[in-house]
């Protein structure tokens, strides 16, 4: 498919981390209508395989290769000596790029930011964004022409999530790959031809973006949409918990929004839990056996379900046409 910037398909690197986003990014990339050369992923050690798209990926040809921080990158420039790219992609690699590594490719590198930049750069925006409250305002996707420091390239191109993007995790993944394949296919170009406004990160809060675990008890005050969110991302290591009197239960991902505040008590299930928040009464997962189960029943009938639609993007043409 040939764009208005260029007569071709872009050739890509991507360098990412290992994750359900890289994975369905990856799964898809036809769609971005690019020809992705390579993969450099983090996080998956030599000992274990490559997830199912990654190894999908190997499999038709994509070079895929694994490295560990502390990066080697002279290792990894020698790996990567015959593959020609016009740009690298970088999405979640956790880790500063060099410049030498930047000047392999004609166009140098985009990163995409789980954020609204100049917001919360840092490594771990989506969670601070929920721990703080503000994934209504701030929350969405920055792609940025990479610099040698985090998140403060000129910012290419935008897009503003809903609240109800962030109810579950899984469908914050989809929706996030779906907003990133429409960037790359659309945006992206335009970067690459010099038909792009850039956008200075100048002005605004730059608030750093690190979370630390914690644990969190809701409370009849919190609205649906806070406790979705808050056990959509925070609730994996230390816990949401919901006090029932003298007892503390561990929930998980809201099942169901039931509703309007019924004033019935809590109502505790063998796998959910059901009680009335600050605007309605909904169901969680038990953080047990059984919720763990019925989840994943939850998670493997929605997998199968079309994939959302991305969100606006915003970019600027500086022929003032788009």
């Amino acid at each position: 498919m040939k764009s208005d910037a260029f007569d071709r398909p872009l050739s890509v690197v991507l360098i990412c981390s290992a994750g359900s986003v890289s994975d369905l990014l990856v799964s898809a990339w036809r769609d971005t209508c690019h020809d992705l050369r390579a993969i450099v992923v983090s996080g998956i050690p030599h000992r274990k395989p490559l997830s199912p798209a990654m190894a999908r990926a190997a499999g038709s040809g994509v070079r895929v290769l694994r490295v560990e921080h502390p990066v080697d990158w002279p290792a990894l420039e020698a790996q990567l000596a015959d593959v020609r790219a016009d740009v690298l992609v970088c999405y979640g690699f956790m880790r500063l790029i060099p410049a030498s590594f930047l000047r392999r490719f004609g166009h140098g590198g985009v990163n995409f930011h789980p954020a609204l930049l100049p917001g919360y750069a840092g490594p771990h925006p989506t969670r601070c964004l929920v721990a703080d409250g503000t994934y209504g305002t701030q929350g969405g996707l920055t792609l940025h022409a990479m610099t040698e420091a985090f998140d403060e390239g000129p910012i290419l191109a935008r897009a503003r999530f809903l609240p109800e993007d962030f109810r579950s995790a899984r469908l914050y993944a989809r929706m996030i790959a779906e907003t990133m394949k429409a960037m790359i296919r659309e945006v992206l170009p335009l970067h690459c031809a010099g038909l792009l406004k850039e956008e200075r990160q100048e002005g605004g809060v730059r608030t750093w973006a690190e979370y630390h675990p914690r644990s969190f008890t809701v409370t009849e005050q919190w609205s649906a949409a806070d406790i979705a969110a808050t056990a959509a991302f925070l609730g994996r290591r230390k816990g949401v918990w919901l006090r029932l009197g003298e007892r503390m239960v561990r929930v998980f991902e809201l099942r169901r929004n039931l509703g309007p505040p019924t004033g019935r008590k809590p109502a505790v299930g063998l796998f959910t839990v059901e009680f009335d928040c600050a605007d309605a009464r909904v169901s969680m997962f038990r953080a047990n056996r059984a919720g763990r189960l019925a989840m994943r029943l939850r998670d493997a009938r929605s997998d199968r379900s079309p994939a959302p639609a991305p969100r606006r993007v915003e970019f600027v043409r500086v022929d003032g046409d788009g």
